[in-house]
C-alpha cells in the first residue's frame, strides 16, 4: 500500500482472495463509493449480528473503495467463484450514476484496481473504447497500478503497513466554506445524473443481471449522504430516487435507504457523505443486519445452501 489509507490496494487484494475461496458458508459482498466504506463500523462484528440475527454464518466481504466508479464494480462482482452463494449489496448514489465516459475513460490510463475483467472489458467496448491490451502474465498488464506504488520495495525493510478504512471517523465536521465549496461539486452531481444516467444505469442493469443468472441475490442501498447535501440537490434528489426505485422495481430488486433507517442525522457527518460518528456507523450497520435476515435465512432453506 502507499499508506495505510489506500483501499485501492487492500481491496484489489480481499478481491483476488475471494476469487479463489469455496466456502460453504453463504456470503455477502458490498460494494461501492467510499461513503458506504466509512458507514460500516467493524466488518468482523457485523458477521456475528448477521448470526445473531438469522442463525445463518456469513462471511462479509467489504470492497468498497473511494470514487467507485460502476467500471470498478462491474470487475469485483466479475470475481466471485463459481461456489459463491449469497447476497451481493451495490452502494448507489447521484455521484455513482452521474460520471460521463470520459471520466471513466481515465481508469484505462490511471487504474485505480489491479484486476483482469472480461466483464470489465465488455463495458469498456459498449463505451467506444478498445479495452487494455493484455499478456497474460499479471504484472505486466497491471504495470501503471504498481508503477503508481513504487514505495512497496521500502516496506521489505519497515514491514507491511495496517490498513485504516475509517480515514474520518471523530474528524471535525465541515467549515461553512467548505459547504459553500460544495455547492457547485452538488450542482455538478445532479446534472451529470441527467445527462449520464441512462448509460450508467445500463451498466449497473447489465451487472445486476448477469449476478442474477447465477442465482446471487442483489440489493442496491442508498449510500450515506448529509442531509444538508440532500437539500443542497434540490427536488432533482427526489427525481433521482424516484429513479432508483423505478430501476430496482424493474429488476425485482430491494432498494434500500439506509439513511433513512439508520436515522442519520448532520451531526454523525464529517462532510457530505462520509459518516464519521461510530455510533452512527453502528446503526447503519444495524440496519442492514436488519435488511438481511431475511434474505439470508431464505437462501439458507434453499436447495443450493
Amino acid at each position: 500500500m502507499n499508506d495505510p489509507w489506500d483501499d485501492f490496494t487492500f481491496v484489489t487484494f480481499e478481491v483476488h482472495k475471494l476469487r479463489h475461496t469455496h466456502s460453504n458458508r453463504l456470503g455477502v459482498l458490498y460494494t461501492g463509493m467510499s461513503m458506504i466504506r466509512e458507514a460500516i463500523h467493524d466488518d468482523r462484528f457485523l458477521e456475528e449480528q448477521l448470526l445473531a440475527a438469522s442463525g445463518v454464518a456469513v462471511d462479509f466481504y467489504n470492497t468498497a473503495t473511494s470514487w467507485q466508479s460502476l467500471w470498478e464494480t462491474v470487475a469485483i462482482v466479475d470475481q466471485l467463484p463459481p461456489t459463491f452463494r449469497g447476497v451481493v449489496i451495490v452502494g448507489v448514489a447521484p455521484c455513482r450514476v452521474s460520471p460521463s465516459r470520459e471520466w471513466l475513460a481515465r481508469l484505462l490510463e490511471h487504474p485505480q484496481l489491479a484486476i483482469t475483467s472480461e466483464a470489465f472489458n465488455q463495458e469498456v467496448r459498449i463505451a467506444g473504447f478498445e479495452p487494455p491490451k493484455s499478456t497474460g502474465v499479471y504484472v505486466i498488464d497491471h504495470a501503471r497500478f504498481f508503477a503508481a506504488r513504487r514505495k512497496w520495495a521500502f516496506r521489505l525493510l519497515s514491514g507491511p503497513l495496517i490498513y485504516n478504512r475509517h480515514r474520518y471517523t471523530d474528524q471535525c465536521p465541515w467549515s461553512e466554506t467548505h459547504w459553500q465549496e460544495a455547492q457547485d461539486r452538488v450542482a455538478v452531481w445532479m446534472q451529470g445524473v441527467d445527462e449520464n444516467g441512462e448509460a450508467n444505469l445500463a451498466i449497473l442493469s447489465r451487472a445486476v443481471k448477469r449476478l442474477q443468472a447465477r442465482g446471487i441475490r442483489v440489493v442496491l442501498s442508498e449510500s450515506s449522504l448529509n442531509p444538508r447535501a440532500a437539500l443542497m440537490c434540490g427536488p432533482r434528489y427526489d427525481m433521482y430516487s424516484a429513479r432508483m426505485t423505478r430501476f430496482a422495481k424493474a429488476h425485482n430488486v430491494p432498494y434500500w435507504n439506509t439513511n433513512r433507517d439508520a436515522k442519520l442525522t448532520e451531526a454523525d457527518f464529517h462532510d457530505w457523505v462520509h459518516v464519521s460518528d461510530p455510533a452512527a456507523q453502528r446503526r447503519h450497520q444495524q440496519a442492514l443486519v436488519t435488511g438481511l435476515r431475511p434474505i439470508l435465512i431464505e437462501l439458507n432453506e434453499g436447495p443450493d445452501v
